[in-house]
């Protein structure tokens, strides 16, 4: 279902007429992570996003989205499509997409090791941070950086 979901979006694309993204991340470049619950993501009664939105998976690739120059309702439908939906089928239970931490690429690039990097699966405006040290602590001052900078974008 992912892979007709990746093949219309392309097709949905290339109607619209808009341009793929390039091969490298500019930095000024719109990073958008999506959450699916806001408990360790976010407070909202501070409106502000909380450092467990980017702590980094085992694998230390975290999943991002490029959302410079789309209208808000594409952005969020990214995120239903792409993060909520295979999220759901994966556990069994509807997930829906509670907000999103909007960041520019420069903000992470400018953190020790980290980087933006283009990952065209799911979805030809993926990404992933990368560059995350090994240690625990390292990862969580980086991610609290990182959610200091963020804006809150709740659904």
């Amino acid at each position: 279902m992912t892979r007709h979901l990746q093949i219309f979006s392309r097709i949905l694309n290339v109607f619209t007429n808009r341009k793929l993204p390039d091969d490298a991340v500019s930095p000024s470049e719109r990073i958008s992570r999506y959450f699916v619950q806001k408990k360790g993501r976010c407070s909202t009664l501070k409106n502000t996003v909380s450092y467990g939105a980017f702590m980094p998976p085992p694998n230390l690739r975290e999943s991002v989205y490029r959302t410079t120059n789309k209208p808000s309702a594409e952005i969020w439908e990214i995120g239903e499509l792409f993060v909520a939906k295979p999220m759901s089928e994966k556990v069994g239970k509807i997930k829906t997409i509670q907000g999103r931490a909007d960041i520019t690429a420069v903000q992470i690039m400018n953190k020790k090791g980290l980087d933006v990097s283009p990952d065209t699966e799911p979805h030809p405006f993926h990404a992933n941070i990368i560059g995350w040290p090994e240690a625990k602590d390292e990862q969580k001052m980086l991610a609290v950086e990182l959610a200091n900078e963020a804006s809150l974008h709740l659904k």
